[in-house]
């Protein structure tokens, strides 16, 4: 688990994080599954790491329950592992692995990262997955533990490579990346007319992992129609003026993360974010369990003294 991790999940919900520590969960969402497949396709040493990313999202969907409401369970992971499969086609042309600086000590606590080194051991860069991109969502990731924190940690600038997946519908997300539109008759890949008109009905819907191009043509589909910056942008953030200061934040809010048995608070608005909803949702009031499914994780924080129950009240409606 990397440290910025935690923070992040501190940040929206000082139980998230309590638990993070204490209880493996039971299932993966699917942004986690294409998170963990991309990361691991991006470090991969194999020849064919964009086909190892790809492998990497079927084996932790078939070994894990996945965390949807969707039935067709071989359908998403395929999907996850064809987009999976894309992303790391694009980011990592070269054939050396990306690489993660040392952790670090920071006071009593190991920052464990989650960013890479980029082209040289000068910068850094991160990897943001995301569902759409704005103003309020780049402000987001410049200020977040994953960027603001990780460059403030090895005082380096960062580029963030933010990856714009589009919305997760029916088990499937829907961008260039994924999908397309095949004309009738020259069968030719598109996805976007010139004159931003819609395809006509006779034209065929094709999502990635169904169809028969391979992923160089993939992309260069994706060129030709000029869709690219529909899928990746760039964000160049310099290393934070007040380093220092983000350094004794994390520090602080590590040490009462980890020295607090107390059960905090829950945060039920943020139980439900978009892209990537919180595991333990289900169990806010009872707290996770080995009955439930989850695993006890090796402690290395206090125990909780007593579990956080909400109370219950009477209902206000009469009986009929």
């Amino acid at each position: 688990m990397t440290t910025s991790s935690i923070l992040r999940s501190d940040d929206s919900c000082r139980l998230r994080a309590h638990y993070s520590l204490r209880w493996e969960v039971p299932a993966v969402t699917p942004y986690e599954i294409l998170r963990r497949a991309v990361e691991s396709g991006l470090r991969a040493e194999s020849e064919d790491w964009a086909k190892h990313a790809s492998d990497m999202a079927m084996k932790i969907a078939c070994e894990n329950t996945i965390d949807t409401s969707e039935t067709d369970l071989l359908s998403m992971a395929k999907h996850i592992a064809a987009l999976a499969e894309m992303i790391v086609w694009i980011l990592r042309p070269e054939n050396a692995p990306w690489e993660s600086p040392e952790p670090v000590q920071i006071g009593n606590h190991t920052w464990e990262p989650s960013c890479f080194f980029g082209a040289n051991e000068s910068e850094l860069r991160q990897i943001v997955i995301v569902d759409r991109i704005n103003e309020l969502k780049e402000l987001e990731i410049r200020n977040s533990w994953d960027v603001r924190g990780e460059s403030a940690i090895y005082n380096l600038p960062i580029s963030v490579i933010v990856v714009i997946v589009g919305q997760l519908r029916n088990g499937k997300w829907k961008s260039p990346l994924t999908f397309g539109y095949r004309h009738p008759k020259a069968k030719d890949l598109r996805f976007r007319k010139r004159d931003d008109s819609q395809f006509a009905d006779n034209w065929t819907r094709v999502f990635r992992e169904l169809d028969d191009s391979t992923t160089e043509e993939w992309y260069d589909a994706i060129l030709r129609d000029g869709v690219l910056t529909e899928c990746f942008t760039v964000l160049p953030v310099e290393c934070p003026t007040d380093a220092v200061r983000i350094v004794e934040l994390a520090e602080s809010k590590l040490d009462r993360i980890y020295d607090s048995a107390e059960i905090p608070e829950p945060q039920p608005s943020q139980c439900f974010q978009r892209i990537n909803p919180c595991p333990y949702r289900h169990c806010c009031a009872e707290g996770p369990s080995e009955a439930a499914g989850f695993t006890k994780l090796p402690c290395a924080v206090p125990e909780s003294d007593s579990l956080h129950r909400l109370p219950r009240r009477e209902s206000h409606v009469a009986a009929r």
